[in-house]
């Protein structure tokens, strides 16, 4: 996802919203009666050996940028990293993440509120506007490719 196509608001928006993954404190709150049901999300772009991922699942449009059914926070260590989702009770669900460089533990942003650090989405994010719940969702628990390209 190219950063630098937002707009202002979009770009301010997407910060103050993404800055919730880092500010969470539980990594999942929805349990799934087979734990052996899981996904793999391929996050790519990444700048290897740098910082913190910071990747965040939103289960349905309500608590989509507000509380996240599954989260995580890696360190990067490789330009393209795979993470297990596995217990989320969810048919559908849309990734956020960013890769925190100064692991400062937020989203970094320009003077212009664009952000200055990597983050991409799950399914198709809009290019010059902040992602929704709508263009990201991706079905979960299946055999499909899931990837959020920075």
């Amino acid at each position: 996802m190219n950063h630098l196509t937002l707009s202002k608001s979009s770009a301010l928006v997407l910060a103050s919203l993404i800055g919730f993954i880092a500010s969470s404190s539980h990594a999942q709150t929805s349990p799934v009666p087979d734990p052996q049901v899981c996904s793999t999300v391929t996050v790519e772009g990444l700048k290897p050996g740098v910082g913190v991922l910071y990747v965040a699942g939103y289960s349905s449009e309500e608590t989509f940028f507000k509380k996240p059914t599954w989260q995580v926070r890696v360190k990067v260590t490789d330009a393209s990293m795979q993470l297990k989702v596995c217990n989320v009770n969810a048919e559908e669900i849309a990734f956020m993440g960013y890769q925190d460089l100064n692991d400062n533990g937020k989203l970094d942003a320009n003077p212009l509120g664009i952000p200055s650090e990597p983050y991409g989405a799950s399914g198709t994010p809009p290019m010059f506007s902040s992602p929704t719940w709508l263009t990201t969702r991706v079905k979960l628990n299946t055999s499909s490719p899931i990837t959020i390209k920075m």
